[in-house]
């Protein structure tokens, strides 16, 4: 998601041709509120950084003001336009994701964020996703039935 946003990114063109396929294949696109939150903190930082000159700062809150309908645009957008559906909690127990997120940063040495990514997916039964961290990509455990598709 931040790569297709950002236009600067260095995998916005793959990004974009990634969805765009998937749009055009009437693939169902989901998004989990972990992403929405992801892209929220990554795009407010990097914002601040690039308009502001300032570090992201929660506290400060005149650029939290200032950006707030820009993200608001964009989450418009990923669920508009992009057709893609939040993925619902209540369908999965909080302790099932919790118990799954320790088993692969444990067993697949992934960072905590990255482990709850994945055990939020594979709970949900989603089957794969796109992604531009090449964290996911080194996951060995044959039991994870999910396919991976790397944007570079």
């Amino acid at each position: 998601m931040i790569a297709f946003f950002d236009k600067n990114h260095q995998s916005h063109l793959k990004a974009s041709q990634l969805l765009l396929e998937a749009k055009t294949s009437n693939v169902n696109l989901y998004i989990s509120s972990l992403v929405l939150d992801e892209v929220w903190y990554v795009l407010m930082r990097s914002w601040q950084k690039q308009e502001l000159g300032i570090n992201f700062n929660s506290k400060n809150k005149a650029p939290l003001q200032l950006y707030g309908t820009c993200i608001e645009r964009i989450t418009n957008d990923i669920l508009n336009l992009l057709q893609a559906n939040l993925l619902p909690l209540e369908n999965q127990k909080s302790s099932d994701i919790v118990q799954y997120a320790l088993k692969l940063l444990v067993e697949e040495y992934l960072a905590p964020r990255d482990s709850y990514h994945l055990a939020y997916l594979i709970t949900a039964g989603i089957q794969g996703f796109a992604t531009i961290d090449s964290d996911f990509i080194s996951i060995k455990n044959p039991s994870i039935n999910l396919s991976i598709i790397k944007v570079t």
